[in-house]
């Protein structure tokens, strides 16, 4: 008879790369992980599961080695990654189909909406799943390659306007925190499930609105999350376009401040659309700016063009996608280069519809990119933008500029911080000493102006336990480490679930 138990295959590596390609380390040890009948989600397999995680982290314990849980490997900066035992979590893709019977008296959302997914699912494979329940993802990024914990654990934003980052879809958390120990996880202003369905899964179940903000943006370091309960919505199809219109006083308005009034968009003048984006190429800026807008219909627009399919850039690509496909084909992408490209491949289009899954394809982001990514409150974004430029401009380096959108997260290091809508300014460029160079200069010149910004935990950033104080504030730093305390309660969860970057931040203990 099965013991439920999954099958661990070490993977026999010493030293683990990031997807990029821009960050590597040496480990002891990549192991994957595969459940109990894989293509069989049921609860006995799962918690199997849960056991054979829980075996490893008291091996993790007993050998004095760090643990981590590897997604897909897509953050560009060493908040992935630890020097111990690294767990890839890929082949974990149970997925469950909540019931009325496990809903919480006071819950008061639709059943229907609620998707229990383990962590090794990607973000393209959970909008497929979605998609043949007639459901849908509020948003997501361009890039869906991530696993859903690897995107939501380090604040990765969507791009809708009013829609939160892809942590904000997430009502309910499972974490295991120890050899003999998981927490099942929600809010306390907002009760999900019957408690019942945690003591089914053998974790203690919290409520705490505190908790669940810090743990919900914790970058591996509140335990692994096994699993997420995301909160989701009836399917939806947008109508999307892409134009280029002039860097005027009403584009900047439109950056500034979500004021569409003055620019000519294709729905007209003043209505807000559901997405939002700019690409900038700061060597043509009397060009004009890509401006790509969506409008969200429930049905489909029988007039749409479909969407192209077998292209290099598709409709929801931005910067990263860009650059990716430049230095693809060339050796070395300089800023003559980029002037040359940009237009060539990230075209105009009219009228394409689709579903968000359809829309937003991308799983790959080709080629050895670089992508800063900071948060910035309405009303300074175009001031930040233009500090960009400039200093693009005077040192000469090959990057795209972009603008995007989300919501104001709830997450208590969420990068995506400002209300009512954060800006995400990023900037985008080929893996060099010149692009690191220039985000050196650009984030000393947002200093020095004294812009009000965030980094995106996963993308390049110059963190350091000064500045994170800074810029996510200390209160916030505070709370957060004191929620990871009462979460992993003694020092020896704590060692096994921290790594470099957090010790190099002072948030480790």
């Amino acid at each position: 008879m099965s013991d439920h138990s999954p099958t661990f295959i070490d993977a026999k590596r010493k030293r683990w790369t990031n997807w990029h390609e821009n960050f590597s380390n040496s480990i002891d040890q990549l192991l994957d992980i595969w459940n109990c009948e894989p293509e069989h989600s049921t609860i006995a397999n799962y918690n199997g599961t849960s056991r054979g995680i829980q075996a490893l982290a008291g091996r993790a314990i007993a050998e004095n080695k760090t643990l981590r849980a590897l997604g897909g490997g897509w953050s560009l900066s060493p908040i992935a990654t630890a020097s111990g035992i690294l767990l890839n979590t890929r082949p974990l893709n149970y997925r469950f189909k909540l019931k009325h019977d496990h809903m919480h008296a006071s819950f008061k959302g639709k059943v229907d909406d609620l998707a229990f997914v383990q962590c090794g699912m990607s973000v393209a494979d959970i909008n497929k799943y979605l998609r043949g329940r007639g459901k849908s993802l509020r948003s997501c990024g361009a890039s869906n390659g991530q696993t859903i914990v690897g995107a939501l654990s380090t604040g990765t934003h969507g791009s809708a306007l009013d829609e939160g980052a892809i942590n904000d879809q997430v009502v309910a958390m499972h974490i295991i925190t120890g050899p003999d120990s998981s927490v099942w996880l929600e809010r306390a202003s907002r009760p999900v499930t019957k408690d019942s369905l945690a003591a089914a899964l053998g974790a203690e179940l919290k409520r705490d609105d505190d908790l669940f903000n810090a743990a919900v943006v914790s970058f591996g370091n509140f335990g692994i999350i096994h699993s997420v309960v995301l909160e989701e919505t009836d399917l939806f199809y947008l109508q999307a376009y892409r134009v280029k219109r002039p860097l005027d006083e009403g584009m900047w308005k439109a950056i500034d401040q979500l004021d569409f009034s003055n620019i000519n968009l294709p729905k007209g003048p003043g209505r807000r659309p559901f997405y939002f984006q700019t690409v900038i190429n700061p060597f043509d800026t009397d060009g004009g700016v890509f401006t790509t807008v969506m409008y969200k219909d429930d049905l489909k627009d029988p007039s749409c063009a479909p969407l192209e399919s077998g292209g290099k850039i598709v409709e929801g690509d931005g910067a990263a996608e860009i650059i990716s496909v430049i230095t693809d084909m060339v050796s070395e992408v300089t800023s003559d280069v980029t002037r040359l490209l940009v237009n060539s491949f990230y075209p105009e289009y009219q009228g394409r519809c689709g579903t968000l899954s359809e829309v937003f394809t991308d799983t790959t982001t080709r080629g050895r990119v670089l992508s800063a990514a900071m948060g910035v409150p309405l009303g300074q974004a175009r001031k930040a933008v233009e500090i960009c430029l400039r200093e693009v401009k005077r040192f000469e380096a090959p990057v795209v500029l972009a603008t995007r959108y989300a919501r104001q997260t709830q997450a208590t290091l969420g990068f995506t911080k400002f209300g009512p809508q954060t800006c995400i300014l990023e900037v985008d460029g080929p893996q060099s000493r010149r692009v690191k160079s220039l985000y050196n200069r650009i984030w000393k010149a947002l200093d020095k102006a004294g812009i009000d910004y965030t980094f995106h935990w996963g993308k390049i950033n110059n963190l350091n336990a000064t500045n994170v104080r800074r810029h996510y504030g200390e209160e916030n730093v505070k709370a957060w480490i004191k929620a990871r305390r009462e979460i992993l309660p003694t020092r020896e969860q704590r060692a096994i679930f921290s790594n470099g970057f957090i010790d190099e931040l002072n948030m480790s203990d």
